[in-house]
């Protein structure tokens, strides 16, 4: 039977933290960002969570789930991460006043926000369907990895 690791907020904080900062690396080293990164980090909540999810699961036992949500007001979608009562958003400085990382208990701000349930499973990139974004997906893993 598998261990089950427990999880801090700081360790979450910490490894959300060094892949953000691995996803702006990767970013700013191509010459041609894949088109659905290409604004980052605006519009690509639900794939920078995604690759996130599934860094975090690999490591945390298929604990965090994909949040999807819209606006309650008809602006917009977004999506972030949950681990327990933990929120996790790594792309939420495409919004006014709110920080690249958060990672903690959900604040007001994410009262807005109607939840799409029910939650789907575990938080997964599934290789394979854009391969461009593959390549990114790699490279931040190589890096977290040293």
């Amino acid at each position: 039977m598998n261990e089950v690791v427990e999880l801090s907020r700081e360790e979450l904080l910490a490894l959300s933290v060094r892949f953000r900062e691995a996803v702006e690396k990767i970013l700013g080293e191509l010459s041609r960002v894949p088109s659905n990164l290409d604004r980052f980090p605006r519009g690509c909540c639900g794939q920078i969570s995604w690759m996130l999810g599934q860094i975090l699961n690999d490591r945390f036992d298929d604990r965090v789930l994909y949040v999807s949500a819209n606006h309650c007001e008809g602006n917009g979608s977004h999506g972030w991460l949950r681990c327990g009562n933990i929120a996790i958003d790594v792309t939420g400085d495409q919004f006014t006043d709110r920080p690249a990382v958060f990672v903690d208990a959900p604040d007001s701000w994410f009262d807005q926000w109607e939840i799409d349930e029910p939650l789907v499973g575990p938080a997964s990139y599934e290789m394979g369907h854009d391969l461009d974004s593959d390549r990114v997906y790699e490279s931040v893993c190589a890096l977290l990895n040293n």
